[in-house]
């Protein structure tokens, strides 16, 4: 891989790489899986952030939190929502993608890398406190911070 980086950083390995995206464009089903692939690596590994914030949201039911990046906000019928992608444990290149009323989603103070890590760990790697985000709260971000069990 590392020499794979370091052939793809010079003009001679740009092109080769430009051949070989050429090549496995022209192979129908391989060509879908490989260009959905390499786009969500660039996303998710790219410099630049991608993901605003890093949230908790109530999935897949009200009884458990999962990691989740905030990828978008957008409204529906004037109520706002944000888009938050849930990666998978040790695989972040697959997951979901659900929108959350604003007011149920709970904003951490973890960063993406930080969240980033604890999946790719699968939860082994965890920051051991883990703060709200104070102008985010809501009544039942209160609860689930303050421990008590009997939330919404």
């Amino acid at each position: 891989m590392f020499l794979l980086g370091l052939l793809a950083q010079n003009y001679f390995g740009k092109r080769l790489l430009e051949y070989w995206d050429k090549f496995i464009s022209k192979i129908p089903v391989v060509s879908s899986i490989y260009n959905a692939t390499k786009q969500t690596m660039e996303t998710l590994f790219s410099k630049k952030e991608n993901f605003s914030k890093v949230a908790l949201v109530r999935y897949p039911h009200k009884d458990t939190l999962a990691i989740g990046f905030v990828a978008n906000e957008l409204k529906i019928c004037n109520e706002h929502y944000y888009i938050v992608f849930i990666p998978a444990a040790i695989n972040p290149t697959s997951g979901f993608a659900i929108m959350v009323k604003k007011e149920d989603l709970i904003l951490t103070d973890l960063t993406v890398e930080e969240a980033t890590r604890t999946i790719l760990s699968g939860g082994l790697v965890i920051k051991k406190q883990i703060k709200l985000l104070e102008n985010q709260k809501t009544e039942e971000a209160k609860v689930v911070e303050n421990g008590e069990k009997n939330a919404v």
